[in-house]
């Protein structure tokens, strides 16, 4: 599906021909990630809590929030924003050149996870007037699936970038959430989950509870409570499934909930945005690109143009209720 070549005849831009070779150089890398550690998921997460809070607001790029809003400043000090060697790269032997490439490589490929967390604190940034002072906070990841159950440790970052959090209460409702067949809670008690030494020793906690159906049937539940947060990540809701959608997001509208939704393209972040306007929501972010998405460029073959990429979480907005 795609390929590089040294002396390519076929006409297309710079551009697209760096695009390429991105893609092929980052599963290569992909690959021998997997082949050396058994794992082909890269991560990059804040080791040390921080005491001091510094919005995400204030980094433009991610080389920003790894080099200064997280730990990563020695690790990014050879790159670029595209988290690529810089030119202080070209006086280094071929061998230093590969390190710098490969944790560059490291980095772009932890942001298709990463982009999980940082999409939901800019989200919060943006529309909680509270959160420095807030001590806990309530998300709920609606329509979830095994990939967010697979990221689930990333949502520490949090508790590591807000020094006042204490506690973060998660759920994740859908009917792909992993679990025996048919519809209801997945083990019925809450989930204590595990959280690094130093947010141990500050008493800090993670809790998570998992329901396998729709999120519109967990509200129904005893144990429900009204999240801070509402996470729709890629729900494709105006694509496959339109109808079971409509019902839980007339819940999420009429219940005034806070709710990100993120979309592989643009052209779907319009479709449910158009829905959610018929309705009279208050738009508190419109259909934008997300500052947050992943780098990783995944080829679009299936539909738009020649050479098309979208990235995960590549569009974002928030809504709540009706305006």
């Amino acid at each position: 599906m795609v390929f590089t070549c040294g002396s390519c005849t076929i006409s297309h831009s710079e551009e697209e021909c760096e695009t390429y070779k991105q893609i092929s150089d980052l599963e290569l890398f992909r690959l021998r990630n997997f082949e050396d550690k058994g794992s082909a998921r890269c991560t990059a997460s804040t080791f040390t809590p921080r005491n001091i809070f510094t919005p995400l607001s204030s980094a433009a790029t991610w080389l920003d929030y790894f080099g200064n809003i997280s730990d990563k400043g020695n690790a990014c000090s050879n790159l670029d924003d595209d988290l690529s060697p810089d030119d202080s790269c070209l006086s280094m032997t071929q061998p230093q050149l590969r390190a710098i490439a490969r944790i560059g490589q490291h980095l772009s490929l932890a942001t298709e996870s990463m982009s999980i967390p940082m999409t939901i604190l800019a989200a919060l940034e943006e529309t909680m007037d509270d959160l420095l002072t807030r001590s806990t906070l309530s998300i709920h990841l609606v329509g979830a699936s095994t990939r967010e159950l697979g990221d689930i440790v990333l949502f520490e970052e949090l508790l590591h970038l807000l020094p006042a959090l204490k506690h973060i209460e998660l759920v994740l409702a859908g009917p792909e959430v992993p679990g025996e067949a048919g519809n209801g809670f997945v083990g019925s008690e809450l989930v204590e989950m595990d959280c690094c030494e130093e947010c141990t020793l500050r008493g800090r906690r993670r809790t998570c509870r998992l329901f396998r159906g729709v999120y519109h049937d967990f509200a129904k539940s005893s144990v429900y409570k009204k999240p801070d947060l509402a996470v729709l990540f890629h729900s494709g809701r105006s694509q496959e499934a339109v109808e079971g959608w409509k019902p839980t997001t007339r819940f999420l509208v009429h219940e005034n909930i806070l709710t990100l939704c993120t979309t592989y393209t643009e052209r779907e972040a319009k479709e449910e945005t158009k829905e959610l306007e018929e309705w009279g929501v208050q738009f508190l972010v419109k259909p934008e690109v997300n500052r947050w998405k992943s780098v990783v460029p995944i080829l679009e073959v299936m539909e738009g143009q020649e050479h098309q990429v979208y990235y995960v979480n590549y569009y974002r907005y928030v809504f709540r209720g009706t305006a």
